[in-house]
């Protein structure tokens, strides 16, 4: 597995190396001065798997000449598409300072995710330097909506301490954050992307024409910004400005519209804590995951009975009416079935049945997520360790799963439930990019919930 780590000075990259590493590999520094000033590789093995570790220097070393800007530029470059040939780049490590977002921090994430790697490679972003936070996790809870308006996504974070020489107050941190960075590394390292290269091929002649040409050095030129030839091939903008449908269904009370707040990251869609449907029609949401586009529908419950806020009847009719027109327009790219971590239910198995026949043979992938998991022990995949072979015996199949707990951030007031409540975004999101096709089915595939009903 190939891991390419990058970000800009003194946040932590050597440092990170060793904490992954379990032991001093990479050189490190206690100021700011660059200690990579040229690619290092670093073979680590964790938990039974060999990884690659590049560390790449930043894009926006505050020392680096123009000259040299061009030349990391085009080493990067000759790295990535050295390393396709050796299996691909598996994840990208964006390493930052707990702190605010600062032009650096943006511009590194645009050279490496943007341009070198065309958007289509798992970026991690790990935050260090977050000893003195009571909760670590708590830096991303406040940080998230910043990153978020400057377009900085992920598809998964690492809050911790890389910092070795700490003193006792501090030193379960550390132990803790190489737990935590094994397991997000584990949880994304996914297996190599073909093509991802080819958004850079056309940009790369033109570095090196740079590089050959005379570079006029001025005072103002100790600190480069981004070259102007580097953009998003239209290609890359295509891609990122795609949106796919995503269908979350479900009965009524199973948690489908917290499930999009946990999503969103903040409270967007209106919720109940009593067993009455709260979405009377399908509402979409646009979210953005990891720098792909989708939008997220919720609908309502289908078991509420002739006395709910949306009699049954009616529920089929609104279901049937957005998967029909969502099959005329774009296509529905990925069904989510909500349901609550309980046992099996006739219940459960007759909502799948709904489902099923409302995609026909269209073959749209659907996946299971398993909400109210917040006090689920040892752990919340248990769940579903317990319940496949029920849920198999009820002619019931998924592509992927999830076991999460949607409880609002405000809710979440111990350790466990804010590290489970940050597990289950991760894991809901990991979800969809993993199992959201990239072209809806046929759509001459028509939908029958309609007819199914017609006599109910």
């Amino acid at each position: 597995m190939n891991i390419v780590l990058f970000g800009g000075t003194g946040t932590g990259k050597s440092s990170v190396i060793n904490l992954m590493a379990g032991q001093p590999i990479a050189h490190t520094s206690p100021d700011s001065h660059r200690c990579t000033l040229h690619l290092a590789e670093y073979p680590i093995t964790f938990e039974g798997t060999r990884y690659k570790v590049f560390e790449a220097v930043g894009l926006d070393e505050p020392r680096l000449q123009t000259g040299d800007y061009l030349t990391v530029i085009s080493n990067m470059y000759d790295l990535i598409n050295a390393l396709k040939e050796r299996g691909g780049v598996n994840l990208l490590l964006f390493c930052i300072r707990g702190g605010r977002v600062t032009a650096t921090m943006q511009s590194n994430y645009r050279l490496f995710f943007e341009f070198l790697c065309g958007e289509k490679v798992p970026l991690v972003l790990v935050v260090t330097n977050l000893e003195r936070e009571t909760n670590m996790e708590d830096w991303y809870t406040r940080t998230r909506g910043h990153l978020e308006k400057h377009n900085i996504m992920s598809a998964g974070h690492a809050c911790i301490t890389a910092a070795n020489l700490l003193d006792g107050r501090h030193r379960d941190k550390y132990e803790e954050s190489r737990g935590i960075l094994h397991r997000v590394v584990g949880a994304h390292c996914s297996p190599s992307m073909e093509g991802w290269t080819e958004a850079a091929l056309q940009v790369a002649q033109q570095i090196r024409d740079e590089e050959d040409q005379p570079q006029p050095r001025s005072k103002d030129q100790s600190r480069t910004s981004v070259p102007s030839n580097v953009r998003n091939t239209d290609l890359q903008q295509e891609y990122h400005d795609r949106t796919r449908n995503v269908v979350i269904l479900g009965e009524s009370g199973v948690g489908k519209s917290s499930l999009i707040n946990l999503i969103m990251g903040q409270d967007v869609a209106e919720t109940s804590v009593d067993a009455l449907a709260i979405t009377v029609d399908a509402a979409p949401y646009d979210v953005t995951i990891s720098g792909q586009c989708f939008r997220l529908w919720d609908t309502a419950g289908l078991n509420e009975g002739s006395e709910g806020r949306v009699p049954a009847p009616v529920a089929v009719n609104k279901l049937t009416q957005i998967l029909g027109n969502l099959n005329k327009g774009d296509g529905v790219h990925l069904l989510v079935h909500c349901v609550r971590g309980t046992r099996v239910t006739r219940a459960m198995r007759t909502s799948y049945q709904m489902f099923l026949s409302a995609i026909g043979h269209s073959k749209v992938p659907i996946v299971i997520v398993a909400t109210c998991l917040e006090d689920r022990l040892p752990v919340m995949t248990e769940w579903w360790d317990q319940n496949k072979d029920q849920l198999a015996k009820y002619g019931m199949h998924f592509s992927g799963y999830a076991c999460v707990t949607t409880l609002p951030g405000e809710d979440a007031v111990t350790k466990d439930i804010r590290q489970r409540r940050a597990q289950s975004y991760e894991d809901v999101c990991r979800l969809i990019l993993n199992h959201c096709s990239q072209t809806p089915p046929r759509r001459d595939a028509l939908f029958s919930l309609g007819t199914l009903f017609g006599s109910a």
